[in-house]
This record gives structure tokens, sequence and C-alpha cells, in this order.
């Protein structure tokens, strides 16, 4: 088995322990909600309950989520898609690299004047993600190039969205599975029409060191 594809097996496992996690605009974390009194921590095992988090409602690796303060009723904690991918990468590389939650205009690299996305993703002169496969709906000569490419834990980028490969590109159908941290609830897996994934995306992978 190659570097890369250790990684990805790692890759793989690491998001797969994520699944159910509830999602949270801005959140780094596996999940749980601290209520508004800072006497009653709420949240989950994984977060250590000192004295600091509850006067504070927040770790380094904790966002405070104010959207969920009005929705719960207290400070929500758990993960979004971003976050979701730059932790699991992050876990699975032994944490030798910082946590990368660049948001996805920044994974996306697509310029809005180009009919196909940068090559490569960099973090200042590191350079963090290549390009697998794209598609541009708009340009007929760059519609599903390099498709074939895309393997488990690659990861696909949409406008305002990312999530992780599963499986390889179905050709007849279309279509992929993909472990995400849905908008509208929880990190889960399920199937990706290519009409879900709207217009434009590209498919990425992280590069190993």
């Amino acid at each position: 088995m190659t570097r890369q594809a250790e990684f990805h097996a790692r890759l793989m496992e690491w998001a797969s322990s994520f699944l159910n996690t509830p999602y949270a605009w801005g959140g780094q974390t596996r999940g749980g909600f601290q209520s508004r009194s800072p006497s009653d921590f709420t949240c989950s095992a994984d977060l250590n309950p000192h004295p600091r988090i509850r006067e504070s409602h927040e770790t380094d690796r904790v966002s405070k989520i104010g959207s969920s303060l009005y929705l719960y009723g207290g400070y929500g904690y758990g993960i979004d898609c971003s976050g979701f991918v730059g932790e699991t990468c992050y876990i699975a590389t032994n944490r030798r690299i910082p946590p990368i939650d660049l948001g996805t205009s920044v994974l996306m690299s697509w310029d809005e004047e180009s009919v196909s996305p940068k090559e490569n993703v960099f973090v200042g002169s590191i350079l963090i993600a290549k390009r697998v496969a794209y598609h541009n709906d708009k340009a007929p000569k760059h519609h599903y190039v390099g498709v074939s490419y895309i393997r488990p834990g690659d990861f696909i980028v949409i406008p305002g969205h990312v999530v992780y490969a599963v499986s390889k590109w179905n050709h007849s159908a279309k279509q992929i599975r993909v472990i995400e941290a849905h908008p509208r609830g929880k990190v889960l897996v399920q199937t990706r029409s290519a009409r879900s994934l709207k217009q434009k995306w590209v498919a990425r992978r992280w590069v190993v060191r």
C-alpha cells in the first residue's frame, strides 16, 4: 500500500468516527450542547470540563456558534463541513499539520472568470491539496473532467460546501457516495447525484508528506 493510500485509509476511518456528530456552523468538535448557565456543563465527554470552559463556554478547539444560541437555547458544539474535512485531515496525519479550516472558497480555489479551478491549493507557500477532477456545467468541454481518478478520501468542494468521497465515481448514474457534515442535521453518509453537486465542483486530494 502506498503512503497516500495508507493516509486515505486512516482518513476514512477517522471520518467515519464523526458519524452522527451534530452540525454546528463554525464548529470543530464531536458535538454536544452547553447550557447558557455557567454552572450547567452539558458538553460531550471529549471536551475537558475545566472551570475555565464552563465560564467562557469555549476552548481553543471549539467555536461559540452564534446561530445555535437562538436555535437550541444554549451554546452549540458540533462541526461544520470545512471543520469536518480539516479536522479529520489533522487527526489522520497524527497532528503533524495544524487544523485546516480554510473555508470552502479557499478549498475550491475557482476564480469566477475561469472555466476550471486552480490545480493547487496553498497555505502561504505550502502546497496542501491538488486537483483530481472537476465539472463545469456551463462549459461543455469541462464536463466531468478526471472523475475516473476520484478515490475514497478525496474531498469534493461545491460552492458553500465540502464533502469526502467514500466511493469511486459512478459513471452510469453520475453519482458518488460521500460522508459530510450536513447543514440540516449531522455527519452522515449519503449518495450525491450530479444534480446535487450543483453546476460546478472540484475534487481535491490532500498532499501527504
